[in-house]
């Protein structure tokens, strides 16, 4: 009888955290969904405000600014699920940091 209740208490703990693994992670999805979004609305803003610049170095960072938005748009899905799979959590200076990296690593030009 106490093996039974025992090995019944254990499945379904087990079967709790993977609930609640589940519920996290979808959580994470969509808090990761939404931070991208943001992110490249902010580059689309920035580079919209150096439209006018006579400056090479703001013209540049205008082309990079969106290719950046672009970059985050197109592949949002994959970003979200490694930034999952790598556990990231949600501290934006980490978010910060994969993006920007990921976006210089595919992107040879930058």
């Amino acid at each position: 009888m106490k093996k039974g209740l025992f090995a019944l208490i254990v499945f379904g703990g087990i079967l709790g955290m993977a609930g609640f693994s589940i519920a996290g992670s979808s959580e994470l999805k969509t808090y990761y969904d939404h931070y991208i979004t943001k992110k490249a609305d902010t580059c689309c803003k920035i580079a919209s405000m150096l439209n006018n610049c006579c400056n090479p170095r703001m013209r540049d960072l205008k082309q990079m600014r969106t290719a950046q938005s672009k970059f985050y748009i197109q592949n949002k899905d994959e970003l979200v699920k490694t930034m999952i799979e790598r556990k990231l959590g949600k501290a934006s200076h980490k978010i910060d940091y994969f993006l920007i990296s990921e976006f210089k690593h595919r992107d040879p030009k930058q």
